[in-house]
């Protein structure tokens, strides 16, 4: 059963979005960094790029892809340009079939 929201990115962008979704729908972040992903979950910010900003206190954060991944109904994407086909191909040996994936990245990637 696919039960919540999949954030990929833990940038300001992906945290900004994972934490409105978070507001509304269970939502799991993924850092790339195990000790920015324990920041999120116990002081409920992102100070290396959301500085005191605080975030919704339902949202979790993971350095596990899989964790966040697995069973995720929506998956969304929001790492940088360069790293979106490299970070794609580790999300799609978890997720669901059914789950879309909707991409927050904004630029162009070199290799196409």
């Amino acid at each position: 059963m696919n039960s919540h929201i999949a954030v990929i990115g833990a940038g300001s962008w992906g945290t900004t979005v994972a934490s409105v979704v978070a507001q509304n729908q269970p939502t799991m972040l993924w850092a790339r960094r195990d000790e920015l992903a324990k920041q999120i979950n116990t002081q409920h910010q992102n100070v290396d790029y959301l500085g005191g900003a605080v975030l919704t206190e339902s949202l979790s954060c993971s350095a596990k892809l899989q964790d966040v991944v697995q069973n995720a109904a929506i998956v969304m994407m929001a790492v940088p340009s360069n790293g979106f086909r490299e970070v794609l191909i580790e999300v799609a040996k978890y997720i669901s079939p059914s789950a879309p994936i909707i991409s927050l990245t904004k630029g162009l990637e070199r290799e196409t």
